[in-house]
C-alpha cells in the first residue's frame, strides 16, 4: 500500500464567514483542487474574515462544502491588533505545532507583522522541520508605502515599529526556509539573496477555455485597424496601491476617444468618479469572473498603474485575453512579455507619459494591433493547472520529512 502524505498550508485568510456560512475564495479553491491531486491530504489553516466587510469577495467564492474530499479546513483566530493576537497566541501556537507534527509537507505564506504563518514558520524551525515560504506581495514595502502617507502621531509610530519587526521576522523565515517560492520577477529579485533556495513562481488563474480564440483575435485586430474608439480595461481594487487616480489622469491626458471600464471597488471610487471627464470611464464594481474575462477579450489594452512591488494575476489574465499590457514599468510585467512581447511601459508615477503613450497607440493602430497579437502569443503559455503542479513538484522535492523523502 502506498504511503499517505499530507500537505499543511498556513496562509492568509481565503475563507469568508457569510451569515454563519463559510465560503472559500474561488481562485484558492482552484489551487487547492490541484494540490489535492498531488497529495493524499491537504490541510489549510487561516482565519475567516467577516463577509460584511468584504462584500465584493462573496461573488468570487464558493461554499466550503465544495472542497475536495481530501481537503480539510482549520479555522484560526482572526486577530487584527497586537492585543488580540497575544490573547490567542499560546493556544494557537500549540494547535500549529500539532498540525506541523502531523503533516509531511509544510507551506507557509506570511503576510503581516503578527500573523499565524510567521508563527508557524518559527515553530517549524524549532521542531527541526523543513518548510516552504510562499510570498506573493512585498508586504514590508507595502507597509512602508502606507506609513509614508500617515500623519505624524502614535499610530504612525506604532506601524513603523511593526514594520521593523516584520522585516526582522522576514529575514528569519526566509533564511531558515528549505524553499522560497517568490511570485513574479520583482519579488524574486528582491528576496533571492535572503533565502537559500529561491524559486520564482507565478499566480496563474488562466484555465482551459479562458484564452482568446483565433476568431475573437481576428475580430479585435480588425476593429483596431478600422479606427474604432480605444477599449481600455482594468480589474482590481480602487486604491493608491493600484494607482487608481493616476489611471484616471492618464486617460484624461490621452485626449482621444476611449471607452474604459474599471472592474472592482475600493476607497478611491468617489475620487475617480470626480475625475471622469467626458464620462469615458464606466465603473462596473464587483462582477463575476466571466464578465471580466469577456471584457478583457474585447479590450484593446489593459491599462495599469501599479505602485508597489507585487505580481498581480490580472496581468496574466489580460495577456491570455489578447489585451496588451500598457502601464507603469517594473520587473514583473516586463518579464511577462520579455520573450514574445505584448506590452509597453513608462516610468512609475509618470501618468503624463502614460497618457501620451495611450495617445501614440491610438494614432498608430498597426502598432497597437501588433501588440494585441503579441499579447495573445504570450498568453497562450500560461495555464493554471500546469503552474500549480509545478509548485507541488518543488514542495515534494525540497520540503518533505526525512522519512517521506526516503519514499520518493
Amino acid at each position: 500500500m502506498a504511503r499517505r502524505n499530507s500537505l499543511l498550508l498556513v496562509i492568509p485568510s481565503v475563507v469568508l464567514d457569510h451569515n454563519g456560512s463559510l465560503r472559500v475564495e474561488a481562485d484558492f479553491l482552484n489551487d487547492l483542487r490541484v494540490y489535492c491531486k498531488n497529495f493524499d491530504e491537504v490541510i489549510f489553516a487561516c482565519p475567516a474574515l467577516n463577509a460584511k466587510q468584504n462584500e465584493g469577495y462573496i461573488q468570487r467564492s464558493a461554499l466550503l462544502d465544495e472542497l475536495p474530499d481530501n481537503a480539510r479546513y482549520i479555522r484560526l483566530p482572526y486577530t487584527y491588533r497586537e492585543d488580540t493576537h497575544l490573547s490567542h497566541y499560546f493556544k494557537t501556537r500549540k494547535l500549529l505545532r500539532d498540525l506541523i507534527e502531523g503533516a509531511d509537507y509544510l507551506l507557509f505564506a506570511p503576510h503581516a507583522p503578527l500573523d499565524w504563518p510567521t508563527l508557524a514558520a518559527r515553530e517549524a524551525f524549532k521542531m527541526g522541520r523543513k518548510y516552504d515560504v510562499e510570498y506573493a506581495v512585498d508586504y514590508h514595502d507595502f507597509m512602508r508605502f502606507k506609513i509614508a502617507s500617515m500623519p505624524w502621531g502614535a499610530r504612525k509610530l506604532r506601524k513603523s515599529i511593526l514594520a521593523r519587526w516584520m522585516k526582522r521576522e522576514a529575514d528569519r523565515y526566509f533564511s531558515r526556509s528549505a524553499l522560497a517560492m517568490l511570485q513574479g520577477q520583482e519579488l524574486f529579485d528582491t528576496y533571492k539573496n535572503a533565502a537559500p533556495n529561491p524559486q520564482m513562481m507565478l499566480n496563474v488563474q488562466v484555465r482551459e477555455g479562458d484564452h482568446i480564440s483565433e476568431d475573437q483575435l481576428k475580430e479585435k485586430v480588425a476593429q483596431i485597424r478600422s479606427g474604432a474608439p480605444l477599449r481600455i480595461v482594468y480589474s482590481g481594487r480602487m486604491n493608491d496601491r493600484k494607482g487608481a487616480i493616476d489611471w484616471m489622469k492618464a486617460i484624461n491626458t490621452a485626449g482621444c476617444a476611449v471607452s474604459a471600464t474599471w472592474f472592482g471597488d475600493g476607497p478611491d471610487r468617489a475620487a475617480m468618479e470626480s475625475l471622469n471627464e467626458g464620462r469615458q470611464v464606466s465603473f462596473a464594481g464587483e462582477v463575476p469572473r466571466a464578465n471580466v474575462l469577456s471584457a478583457m477579450r474585447d479590450a484593446h489594452m489593459f491599462l495599469f498603474c501599479h505602485k508597489v512591488p507585487e505580481s498581480p494575476r490580472c496581468l496574466i489574465g489580460a495577456l491570455a485575453s489578447g489585451a496588451p499590457l500598457v502601464g507603469y514599468r517594473s520587473p514583473y510585467p516586463e518579464s511577462l512579455v520579455a520573450q514574445d512581447g505584448g506590452g509597453q511601459f513608462v516610468a512609475k508615477e509618470n501618468w503624463q507619459a502614460l497618457g501620451s503613450l495611450i495617445s501614440q497607440l491610438n494614432d498608430d493602430r498597426n502598432r497597437l494591433a501588433e501588440l494585441v497579437l503579441a499579447a495573445a502569443r504570450t498568453g497562450r503559455s500560461y495555464e493554471h493547472d500546469n503552474a500549480v503542479h509545478g509548485r507541488a513538484d518543488l514542495i515534494r522535492k525540497y520540503v518533505g520529512k526525512a522519512d517521506v523523502q526516503a519514499h520518493l
